[in-house]
């Protein structure tokens, strides 16, 4: 029985002792023996969003996701005497603070920003220790710090995607990358761009390498045709996956040129044989007195 099941209250109000239960049996602190998770840096705004993904994968593999999201909540009142109660809430306590403490560790990069900023100002006591650890307003307060930049942030996305060029990058995949990350970038800042000013920009970053295909999306997009930023995005998937089909098939014609291991043992033990029969030829011809100049003179 958990503590929710329960529905035996004494004359105060309070959950009967009686009924008590331990809620988190067995449950260790993963900080006491050394932390085995590696907590990642947040260092800038380009770096949240594979930040974020990695605390929430150790914050659920610990089972205190919930601590994030609001889902979970601290144990109901049960007699204050009741030394499981005590157990409970204080689990709970620690529970909480170890998953305050995993974000917290993972934002020393950006700490001096987050006060600059007033997204989240630690307090602390006369024995130097934060007071504020609730583990959802400081996930909460990052999450702001990542969407509300100022202006001239903004103007800096959006100067980069109005420039963006393949050039600037080793292949077509890694260009799609950053075109996505700055798309989604612009909108988590709440700077709309159209999207079909947005297309123009990505299709004019091809020009150098893929003229043809430009000059092809230049046209529908003209016509009114493809100037949804989604369909040029699945537009360059399928160049993507052209690439990769045209590179397979060249590895291919390429391997089957070279010859053989088994074709190259065996053209040089023709060419050995050879080279045994001559010297053979020329040392009886030497031993009998009968050289090639005089046999043909002959």
């Amino acid at each position: 029985m958990t503590a929710s099941s329960v529905d035996s209250y004494d004359c105060y109000g309070r959950l009967s002792s009686e009924e008590a239960e331990e809620l988190w049996p067995g449950w260790k602190n993963p900080f006491d023996e050394g932390f085995k998770y590696p907590i990642p840096d947040l260092r800038d705004d380009e770096s949240f969003n594979d930040w974020s993904d990695q605390i929430q994968h150790i914050l659920y593999a610990l089972d205190l996701v919930g601590f994030i999201f609001g889902t979970e909540s601290p144990p109901k009142w049960w007699d204050e005497d009741d030394p499981i109660h005590k157990h409970n809430l204080w689990v709970f306590q620690q529970r909480s603070y170890c998953a305050f403490r995993i974000i917290s560790l993972g934002i020393q990069p950006i700490s001096y920003d987050l006060e600059e900023g007033g997204f989240w100002v630690p307090l602390y006591n006369e024995h130097k220790q934060v007071t504020n650890k609730d583990p959802m307003v400081l996930w909460e307060a990052i999450k702001r710090w990542n969407t509300e930049v100022p202006y001239k942030l903004k103007c800096k996305y959006l100067k980069e995607l109005s420039n963006i060029d393949l050039d600037q990058f080793a292949d077509l995949k890694e260009y799609l990358e950053r075109v996505l990350w700055l798309h989604h970038r612009l909108r988590a800042v709440k700077l709309e761009i159209p999207g079909d000013v947005q297309a123009s920009f990505v299709i004019q970053g091809l020009r150098t390498r893929h003229t043809t295909w430009t000059i092809s999306m230049n046209m529908r997009l003209k016509y009114g045709e493809g100037h949804d930023f989604d369909t040029v995005i699945r537009a360059i998937r399928g160049l993507i996956a052209d690439e990769a089909i045209m590179n397979r098939e060249r590895n291919v014609r390429g391997n089957c040129a070279q010859p053989t291991e088994h074709s190259d043992n065996r053209n040089h033990r023709r060419r050995q044989n050879n080279k045994r029969r001559g010297n053979a030829q020329g040392h009886h011809q030497r031993h009998t007195g009968v050289t090639k100049h005089y046999a043909s003179r002959r």
